[in-house]
């Protein structure tokens, strides 16, 4: 699934992510493109001139991860077929870099998998805070369909993201006071405190991804701590 309601995407920026996806995966997977309805037409069928297999939803522009956040804890998961259980999210700034990535993910039977934050994340409800974390980017990341929809239904059932999230510490300080919280800091803080999601330990989510990661890390294909994914690299 890529998702980018900026109106911005060219198949020059896509092309690289979309390459690795297909050429690092074990089956030729349909590939879900949410993009704004204000997109470059002729943008998104070069990239379905190289990648047929893609499926195409037209949405209302994202502007700011604000609304791409909101965008992603309302999202009609109805529009993605039930017999894909197994969902990658990634864009444009991330990539798979080596095979093997989905059996990583099923052998660890977790619900969600991201690269660790470089920091420990504290997201704040009106019943008070959730869990601390530090597991759960949302750049690339592999999750399960039916988990994150009842994490999602948790959130709704609390009034929905603007009545129950008041805001974020980072490494205990307060750092936002308001609603808008990443939707990866949201779904896995939700998840993990109240049971929802079986998510990998920070150990085992740096093997499956890093962000950003080292360019040297990422050029040597003999280190055995090279990760089956990346989202952003250093400078």
């Amino acid at each position: 699934m890529f998702v980018d309601g900026s109106s911005k995407v060219t198949f020059e920026k896509a092309d690289a992510a979309f390459h690795s996806f297909k050429l690092y995966s074990q089956y030729d997977y349909l590939v879900y493109l949410f993009v704004s309805i204000l997109n470059p037409k002729e943008e998104i069928e070069k990239i379905l001139c190289k990648y047929p297999n893609t499926i195409v939803h037209q949405i209302n522009p994202l502007i700011g991860l604000e609304k791409y956040s909101e965008w992603m804890l309302k999202y009609p998961w109805y529009v993605i077929d039930p017999k894909h259980e197994n969902i990658l999210t990634f864009q444009d700034d991330s990539a798979i870099i080596k095979e093997g990535w989905e059996d990583y993910f099923l052998d660890g039977k977790w619900d969600y998998a991201g690269s660790p934050w470089r920091s420990d994340i504290t997201v704040l409800t009106k019943n008070g805070p959730l869990k601390t974390l530090r597991v759960g980017n949302g750049g690339i990341s592999a999750r399960k369909r039916t988990a994150i929809i009842k994490v999602i239904e948790y959130i709704n059932s609390n009034g929905g993201q603007h009545k129950y999230f008041t805001g974020i510490k980072i490494n205990d300080v307060l750092k936002q006071q308001n609603s808008w919280l990443a939707e990866d800091a949201a779904i896995c803080s939700v998840g993990a405190t109240f049971d929802l999601l079986n998510l990998p330990t920070e150990e085992q989510a740096r093997k499956f991804g890093h962000e950003p990661i080292e360019l040297s890390l990422y050029m040597d294909k003999e280190n055995e701590t090279r990760p089956w994914v990346m989202h952003k690299c250093d400078n």
